[in-house]
């Protein structure tokens, strides 16, 4: 995995609510973590857990599902979220 860090650092306890919140949203929509998204997903709740973003492809499942459900820039998952460029893009 790779990971960088950038801005502030966010507490503990703030992270872990993070962590909750965005659980929660992807479980509702996707009611299931088999295969490729549970794969991706624990990696993000963990590079969550240590307030490092996570670098993922365009075409990555949580990535799309993201982009599929029109989740603003601003939303805090962003922050630990770095989409790879792609040669296509």
């Amino acid at each position: 995995m790779t990971y960088f860090v950038v801005g502030k650092p966010l507490p503990a306890q703030l992270r872990a609510q993070l962590i909750k919140r965005w659980s929660c949203w992807f479980w509702r929509r996707t009611g299931g973590w088999q295969g490729p998204l549970g794969t991706e997903l624990a990696r993000l709740f963990a590079s969550m857990s240590f307030d490092a973003p996570l670098i993922l492809p365009l075409t990555s499942p949580v990535v799309q599902l993201l982009r599929e459900h029109n989740v603003a820039r601003s939303a805090t998952i962003w922050r630990f979220i770095r989409v790879q460029p792609t040669d296509e893009n």
